[in-house]
Parts: C-alpha cells; structure tokens; sequence
C-alpha cells in the first residue's frame, strides 16, 4: 500500500448544507464522545457513491466546528445568533462552554437579552399599561379616535411613541430598549426613570455648551485671519509708498545733475 493510498484512506469528506468539508479521521477523534468522532460508513448519513456524509446543517457553525476539531479553539461567528449556535453545538455533542474567552461576551448577549425581557414581563404584572383611548388623549385626537376620523398618521404616531417613550407597550419596544443599553444600565432605568431624563437633559447641555465653544473657536479664528490680512495688506501699502519715494528721490537726483551739469556748459 502506498503512501497517497493510506492518506487517502484516512481522509474523510463531509458535506454540511451543500459546503463540502475534507480532513483527518484523526482529526475527528481529537474530541471524543461527539458526533463526529463516531462516523463509520454504516450511518445512513453516509453517501458511498460520493463517498462523504451529508448532514443538513448550518454550514457556516460547522466551519467553527471543524476548526476547533483542528485547533482545539471554539470561537463564534458573528453572523447567526446565539441560539441558532447553541442549538448547532448540542447536534455535533459539544459543550457551549468551550467558547473562547474573545468570544464569550458576544456569544452570551443573547441570554441578557432574554433576562432583561424575562424582567420587563414580570414588571408588567405591577405597571398598569395606557389604553389606546387614553394614548389618543395625551395627543389631543380623543374625539376623532372616538368618531372613527383618524387619518394614517394619527393612527401610527402612538405607536412610534411607545415604541421609544413606553417599554413595557409590546416586545419590539422592550427589545428596542435592550439594544440600546446594557443590563446593569436598562435596571437602573427601570427603577428611576427622572434619572434618566436628567442624563438626557445634561447631555444635551453638554452639547450646547460644545458648540457654542466651537462658534468662539471659530470667531476667534476670523478675527485672527483678519488681522493677518489687514497687517500684510498696511506692510504692502509701506513698500509701495517706500518704492514710489525711492523712484521721485532719483528722478530728483537726475534732474539737479542735469541742471548742474548744464550751468556747467554754459559757463564754458
């Protein structure tokens, strides 16, 4: 048996998805106890035709999979979300707790999330939620939401406004919340919700004070420049003034030589 056949015979094929994946059944056992590390051609997910295994899977994890078979590092790909990548790791046998470190916090942000929304729920028990009726009459549209008269814009407005304003008014609110602040920040706004109006209004005197600062920056620029233009503009006028009185100072020369010179003949 020759060399290339033996590698041959050690190397196996794995289709995920329509991706065709080639390595070392060596490579396979480096992690046992996994689905992987059990291939034999006995499994109905064995083509012998082709000669590989075909699994209907997420290509894109198993890509991650396979390198940590080969590395013995498991990082998370940022393209699926977290438990979609669960889900890929309890199919393949392995444990999600092997993600690196680099990893871990962007791969855990699911399960703040799902807390953080788990919180919102039970608040929603104590808080008493705004009817529509009462939505309608903080904007002033109680009678035409009454009548039946409210136009496309009246109608999507409230819902705008909550979406932002009221947190607990549907999912998409309370996940539009979590995406905006952290879970130690999101309680704290929970519990005082004056606190964060004041950070607001800080923020936005902070930025007042921020370009009222550049207008003077800039004033104090203009003014500058002016006075650079109007300092060359005196020094060009001297240099012009100094050139036109070296010019009459010679033309006056000439003419008293011409005069001496000439009373200088005639005595002759």
């Amino acid at each position: 048996m020759t060399m290339n056949t033996m590698d041959a015979d050690n190397r196996v094929i794995i289709n995920v998805g329509g991706i065709r994946h080639e390595t070392y059944k060596a490579t396979l056992k480096k992690i046992p106890a996994t689905r992987l590390s059990r291939l034999t051609e006995a499994l109905a997910n064995y083509d012998p035709v082709l000669n590989e295994y075909f699994f209907d899977r997420h290509p894109g994890v198993f890509a991650q999979i396979l390198n940590y078979y080969r590395s013995g590092k498991l990082h998370y790909p940022t393209d699926v979300c977290g438990p979609l990548f669960e889900e890929e790791l309890e199919f393949w046998g392995l444990d999600s707790n092997q993600v690196e470190p680099c990893c871990w916090m962007t791969y855990t942000t699911h399960r703040d999330t799902a807390e953080v929304l788990a919180t919102l729920d039970r608040l929603d028990l104590d808080t008493d939620k705004p009817t529509e009726d009462d939505i309608m009459k903080k904007f002033g549209w109680g009678d035409e939401y009454q009548s039946g008269d409210l136009n496309c814009w009246q109608r999507i407005q409230p819902k705008i406004w909550a979406l932002f304003d009221e947190p607990y008014s549907s999912t998409p609110a309370k996940e539009n919340i979590t995406s905006r602040y952290d879970l130690q920040r999101l309680r704290e706004i929970v519990q005082d919700r004056d606190r964060g109006e004041i950070n607001l209004n800080c923020a936005r005197q902070r930025e007042k004070g921020d370009n009222l600062n550049c207008s003077r920056q800039r004033e104090k620029g203009d003014n500058i420049d002016c006075a650079r233009q109007r300092e060359k503009g005196d020094n060009l006028d001297c240099s012009r003034q100094r050139e036109n009185g070296d010019r009459l100072l010679k033309a006056e020369r000439k003419g008293r030589s011409s005069r001496l010179l000439k009373t200088e003949r005639e005595r002759r």
